[in-house]
């Protein structure tokens, strides 16, 4: 629980929550996660740190966002889609 509330701080600042899975679904409603309430507990954590991560750059000489809804893709591979 200790370490949920410590990897939500940066995005939702101090809470005193009851549980982790309160913590991660706090930190993903802020992050605009609307499924947040559908997901399994234990996929909480890995779906909140893709969330919070910062759009990954092309390492070449023309950075550019890698292109794709990553966070999409994320929650279709919890729910087992593809």
């Amino acid at each position: 629980m200790r370490q949920a509330e410590r990897d939500v701080r940066p995005v939702v600042g101090d809470l005193a929550c009851d549980s982790a899975e309160e913590a991660y679904r706090t930190g993903l409603k802020q992050l605009g996660c609307d499924d947040h309430a559908t997901l399994p507990v234990a996929a909480l954590s890995s779906v909140f740190k893709a969330w919070a991560r910062p759009a990954a750059l092309a390492q070449d000489s023309s950075p550019q966002i890698v292109s794709g809804d990553t966070k999409s893709d994320v929650l279709k591979m919890i729910r087992g889609g593809k």
